[in-house]
């Protein structure tokens, strides 16, 4: 005899590939009914024979997509009749409760259709799909769907829209989902604002980089500036043009290959490049240091990053040198720029060419910087990667406002025992 059940999971249940999961589960068990997001987290209908349900619950529980988390888990009775199918239904919107997920680096599965050449997404620097690619920096509000993110103006065209509704695909509801036909696009200009009509754009990229020309290249949370780490010359002339004279700045070497070449790096460090968050990692330099001096003076350690996004990682199959700077788009203790009409203006001076797309960021966030001390990993900035998730406090307290004396530290507002 089949029965029902309505389950409302909490946590980081949106913006994870959840909904999908648990349409792939239900089938798996035979099991009816649907799932939505809903200001609270998800909330599912599920209706089978009562060992299926069971075998549901105790799955849900331990086999959760791995960048889920969920908090809780509240289930009662249902007795209404049972729908034929399981699907995926319209969100309900609402106060959110729920969690904002973090953007996540690019999955393998993903850089396997980049790097393809017959593969449709062949090159395409916005690929994604549910397990991977933006979503905090283009959420505007939640329930998490595609009419409240940056890609609302975006429609997809028919095959995209066939991943979409497909069950069996990972592009089912991906909400971000994109391809050359119908995702956003890329474009060069000079400092001016000039566009240039290049016919290889990666190869005028890395050609006047090896010129030792600076770029302003917009990415997923803001602008980097970016040149040749090996270019001594080029490093102290964005030092110059940055008003930042010996502070040091982050690299992004292409693999963790490269990485052991620039910095002696530890199975933990290795472990936090790798990762889904994707940090700056602060790594002891290998000595002599091969590349430009000027990269982090006068110090022991050197700040690694792996790319992240296709962007980074079409770069960087076509970049024949060891590492390039990599550091935020803004002038010396200025805000990140993260809007193409905002760089064109403020970083003018600093950029010989801009990369520009038209993927609105919403919301800015530098990348996060990590270092470790006796295996313990210590977070030196939590932006990327990691923001805006809570974290948790042993007991709650009132809402209170901590500010440090920079205005780029976070401001931590905490609700209940969530500090955000």
């Amino acid at each position: 005899m089949k029965t029902g059940v309505l389950i409302l999971v909490s946590g980081r249940v949106q913006g994870v590939g959840f909904r999908p999961y648990l349409a792939r589960l239900a089938k798996r068990l035979a099991l009816s009914g649907e799932a939505r997001n809903v200001p609270e987290g998800v909330e599912i209908k599920i209706f089978g024979r009562e060992e299926n349900l069971r075998s549901f619950l105790h799955r849900l529980r331990t086999e959760a997509p791995e960048v889920s988390h969920i908090k809780s888990l509240a289930v009662r009775p249902l007795t209404e009749a049972p729908p034929e199918t399981f699907k995926i239904t319209q969100s309900r919107a609402g106060h959110p409760q729920t969690y904002v997920p973090s953007d996540l680096a690019t999955c393998k599965a993903c850089l396997e259709e980049v790097f393809t050449p017959s593969d449709r997404r062949y090159l395409y620097p916005f690929t994604n799909c549910t397990d991977c690619g933006p979503r905090y920096t283009v959420i505007k509000d939640l329930p998490y769907d595609r009419k409240r993110t940056s890609m609302q103006v975006f429609p997809m065209c028919p095959e995209c829209e066939r991943e979409y509704l497909d069950p069996g695909s990972r592009r089912f509801h991906a909400e971000p989902n994109a391809c050359p036909v119908c995702g956003p696009k890329l474009w060069i200009t000079e400092a001016s604002g000039e566009v240039l009509a290049v016919e290889e754009a990666w190869d005028f990229v890395v050609r006047t980089l090896r010129e030792g020309a600076i770029w302003a290249i917009k990415g997923l949370g803001g602008f980097h500036l970016i040149c040749d780490a090996e270019n001594e010359t080029a490093v102290q002339k964005l030092r110059e043009r940055k008003k930042r004279p010996t502070k040091p700045l982050a690299v992004m070497v292409r693999d963790l290959e490269r990485a052991r070449l620039v910095a002696e790096v530890s199975a933990v460090e290795a472990e936090a490049l790798l990762s889904r968050a994707a940090p700056i990692v602060l790594c002891r330099k290998r000595f002599p240091f091969p590349l430009a001096e000027a990269v982090a003076p006068g110090i022991a350690l050197v700040g690694l990053m792996l790319p992240y996004t296709p962007l980074h990682h079409i770069l960087f199959r076509a970049w024949p040198g060891l590492a390039l700077v990599m550091t935020s788009g803004n002038l010396s203790e200025e805000p990140l720029c993260y809007r193409n009409e905002e760089a064109l203006e403020r970083l003018k001076a600093l950029a010989d060419y801009f990369l520009l797309h038209d993927r609105e960021i919403v919301a800015p966030v530098d990348d996060s910087v990590v270092r470790f001390a006796g295996g313990i990993r210590i977070l030196v900035r939590r932006a990327r990667g990691f923001a805006p998730e809570p974290l948790p406090l042993p007991r709650e307290g009132p809402p209170v406002l901590a500010v440090g004396p920079s205005s780029k530290i976070p401001s931590p507002l905490p609700e209940k025992q969530k500090p955000f």
